[in-house]
């Protein structure tokens, strides 16, 4: 989340940089398993089409922060309303006894997992053994001034198989299971992975190097062929394998090739031509637009950048409006339950909380750097011709003091690094003053000769 805004006010954007400080501070602590749960999901994307994970506050007394935990996608079900938004999740897990106990306590679970609870330690089963359900839909009767989880956005029940017993009920203000998804067709929940698309070059790649291995152990310890007094005995095309019967006594070949014998430069090139279908399917060559000329200026780069971005949209948007966006969302509100945010400023407070969530990773850089590559295009253009006439009129266009914040903004200046308007205009005023004190001081000596020369003295 960044903190470019439209306000004039330095303290609301400070705000914004110090919640997203809190907000990465908690993702990457010690004990949140975000980095962990993160690449799950991505690999699970990448294999599946959808990744998923948890987003949960601590259960232990004393302890505050952000909890991450991954799932299996066999191991949840989702429903989308009628918009394509998931907003119903069924998902099943399996705990020890003592698990079971840590998460829900005991007073809450069936006899049958107590009783596996109160065993010695050295024969208490830790297998997670005992399989239980989570339900979460949206509510469908908010009830706005109750105190419990019937005044939220969602409700939650955790049910025991074993004993077929409800083990918790709650709620949650916002969507607890950030999705994952690649791409969807229309009407499908589950997406679609970059794995699906390349599995036929992957398995075609796969054959073509088991058939190079093989030619070349045999290049490596070929076959040999030896006389048999003419009974061929049988054929063994093995690395290092003895032939009999294939040559004649005098040493002639009795059997021949045909074609070419183990063209491995021809299986090297068949082979690169898929793992160019698999690079474009995960979008391996857009990443490497910038490493194939070195020698790029700096307008190359910017026009490279932006066209990689532009490549990269669809996919980036996708992980922003469904994932991230969600995810940034339920993480703001347990921050904010366990009063680990600052306090708001009054511009937010009057605005009710509202705030707007601004990517600030790698793609999306890429993504706005159309605005400046346009910049750049333009003076590019006029600059020419600004120098052949010594005209700068053209360049007067261009207010390079409006434009300097969106050009900070995207290349990730952080906002503590930009002035504030009022002192912005404080400064602006003091060099203005300092500009007309110096032209008055280069202005002195002829000032003083005119006085002299229209003085008594000085007159004709």
């Amino acid at each position: 989340m960044a903190a470019h805004v439209s306000s004039r006010s330095s303290r609301y954007k400070n705000y914004f940089d110090d919640v997203t400080a809190i907000l990465f501070a908690q993702r990457y602590s010690a004990h949140s398993a975000f980095a962990t749960v993160q690449q799950e999901s991505y690999i699970s994307m990448g294999a599946y089409g959808t990744g998923q994970y948890r987003v949960e506050k601590p259960r232990e007394k004393g302890q505050r922060g952000l909890r991450y935990g991954s799932m299996h996608l066999g191991s949840i079900f989702y429903i989308a309303d009628y918009q394509g938004r998931i907003n119903t999740a069924l998902r099943s897990f399996k705990l020890s006894a003592r698990q079971a106990v840590d998460m829900f306590g005991l007073d809450m679970l069936p006899p049958q997992i107590r009783i596996e609870y109160d065993k010695p330690i050295g024969k208490r089963s830790e297998r997670p053994d005992f399989e239980f359900v989570q339900y979460v839909e949206r509510n469908k009767l908010i009830i706005p001034h109750a105190l419990d989880h019937r005044a939220m956005t969602f409700t939650s029940e955790y049910v025991s198989i074993e004993g077929k017993q409800v083990v918790e009920a709650g709620g949650y203000r916002t969507w607890p299971f950030p999705v994952n998804r690649y791409v969807t067709a229309p009407g499908e929940t589950y997406g679609r992975s970059p794995g699906m698309l390349a599995l036929p070059a992957i398995k075609t790649l796969n054959e073509e190097k088991r058939i190079i291995l093989k030619q070349g152990h045999r290049a490596v310890d070929p076959i040999t062929l030896v006389f048999d007094d003419g009974i061929l005995d049988g054929t063994d095309l093995r690395p290092g394998a003895i032939i009999t019967g294939g040559v004649s006594a005098s040493g002639q070949k009795l059997v021949q090739e045909y074609g070419n014998n183990g063209r491995v430069d021809v299986g090297k090139d068949l082979m690169e031509m898929e793992r160019k279908d698999i690079n474009d399917i995960f979008l391996v060559t857009l990443f490497q637009i910038l490493t194939d000329n070195p020698q790029m200026t700096a307008t190359e780069v910017i026009e490279r950048v932006r066209e990689k971005g532009a490549l990269l949209a669809p996919t980036a948007g996708r992980q922003q409006s469904e994932c991230l966006g969600v995810l940034i969302d339920r993480e703001l509100d347990l921050l904010n339950e366990q009063g680990m945010l600052p306090p708001m400023p009054p511009e937010l407070v009057e605005a009710a909380g509202a705030y707007k969530v601004e990517f600030d990773g790698p793609l999306s850089r890429m993504q706005r750097a159309e605005d400046v590559a346009g910049l750049t295009r333009t003076i590019s253009i006029v600059l020419p011709y600004v120098e052949a006439t010594q005209d700068p009129t053209p360049l007067l266009v261009i207010d390079m003091e409006a434009a300097m914040p969106d050009i900070m903004w995207a290349n990730s200046v952080p906002s503590k690094w930009q002035r504030d308007p009022a002192a912005l205009a404080q400064l602006k005023q003091q060099k203005n003053q300092q500009a007309t004190m110096q032209q008055a001081v280069a202005a002195a000596p002829a000032l003083t000769g005119l006085v002299k020369a229209s003085g008594p003295n000085g007159a004709k």
